[in-house]
């Protein structure tokens, strides 16, 4: 955990915090091992130890492939308890109960809570408990959406577990021609496109999340060397009154990662293997893919008051996919270039993306600060 520890000492005495979605998508999918900041703090809430304390505001698409490119807000603060820390967050939501929810026409989760809190023994540890409820009378919709969060980390190791602890929707406005939309970055959640029978409106059509949970660590083999391994696996469970849809996928992730520090930053790159399944029990629908992501990137400071930061991912050589039992098909071109300025001024940090999800190699203004950050480090 030294590269953690130095991160942390910058945010808290030396310059200013980033802490943005912007800044992951433009690190690519590797960044949640190589930095430290409040997105991270998502999966591990142990890493609240690792930051200052801290407002931030968050704005913008998600660009980098995922089912709700509707524009979110959230936000939310950190602060000092004796020697604890504890944190509020709105608009926070998990992306495979909107995502799934939204393409059978359920309500997504709305003006969603959460509490963190964190502190330390031998070792930093932390824990968060995120909540969303919706009860619509005029359209006969209603949602609730529960789930948790532990973590720890210590020098040269990290650990965590979120869990759904329930989740489940009433009323649908239906959908034709659903579709588990495609992530062509091989990173989790929505990574394959299938098609799945139409769910049609029904008031009393239901939703139920399914087991739902995500583990992951991070070791770290020399000072500059980190060895890291995520297991996730979600579903859902969908009556419309004639058509039931058992959904589920899993995802299993294992990788290395090296960090070279440069005069103004640090140099990373790393590879990985994926393994990704999905299932559709009722009409024994079933996808299978594995790939093999290659990640580099950097983030350095171009001046005193401004951050650039890049990176770029492909799979390489080993990786397929295949549906029903069919023949596998290699990987098709997925060379992604993802870039990022953030901008300090005295204790406000401002992230923005130049450029997302592009396969093409061209510059798409479709991406241009489409996702945007503010931070304020106390």
């Amino acid at each position: 955990m030294k590269k953690l520890l130095v991160l942390a000492a910058i945010a808290s005495f030396a310059s200013p915090a980033f802490a943005s979605k912007a800044r992951m998508t433009a690190l690519g999918p590797v960044a949640p091992v190589v930095v430290v900041d409040a997105q991270t703090a998502f999966d591990n809430p142990s890493h609240l130890m690792l930051l200052g304390d801290y407002v931030t505001l968050e704005s913008g698409n998600d660009v980098m492939g995922l089912a709700d490119t509707t524009p979110d807000a959230e936000g939310g603060f950190v602060t000092s308890m004796g020697d604890n820390k504890f944190g509020f967050y709105v608009g926070r939501k998990s992306e495979f109960t909107d995502g799934a929810r939204k393409l059978f026409g359920f309500l997504q989760q709305e003006n969603a809570l959460e509490f963190q809190y964190a502190g330390k023994t031998t070792m930093n540890w932390g824990a968060a408990l995120n909540y969303s409820a919706s009860d619509k009378k005029t359209s006969e919709q209603k949602q609730t959406a529960i789930g948790g969060r532990v973590g720890a980390n210590a020098e040269g190791w990290d650990a965590f577990l979120v869990f759904g602890l329930g989740s489940s929707a009433d009323g649908s406005s239906g959908i034709a021609g659903n579709t588990m939309p495609a992530n062509p970055n091989g990173t989790p959640l929505y990574q394959f496109v299938q098609s799945l029978p139409a769910a049609a409106a029904n008031a009393d059509a239901t939703y139920k999340g399914t087991t739902g949970f995500k583990v992951g660590g991070e070791y770290e083999t020399s000072e500059s060397t980190s060895v890291y391994g995520i297991y996730y696996m979600d579903g859902a469970k969908v009556d419309d009154g004639t058509t039931e849809l058992n959904i589920e996928q899993s995802q299993l992730d294992i990788g290395v990662v090296e960090s070279v520090k440069l005069d103004a930053g640090q140099f990373f790159y790393g590879v990985a293997y994926q393994m990704f399944t999905f299932k559709e029990k009722e009409t024994d629908t079933k996808a299978e893919a594995t790939f093999l992501p290659f990640t580099m990137g950097m983030e350095v400071d171009a001046t005193s008051w401004m951050v650039a930061r890049t990176s770029v991912t492909q799979n390489v050589l080993l990786g397929s996919t295949k549906q029903n039992g069919g023949d596998a098909d290699s990987i098709g071109n997925n060379t992604t270039v993802a870039a990022g300025l953030g901008l300090k001024f005295n204790k406000f940090v401002l992230d923005g993306v130049l450029a997302g999800s592009n396969t093409s190699g061209n510059i798409d203004m479709n991406d241009f600060m489409t996702q945007v950050g503010l931070t304020y480090n106390f």
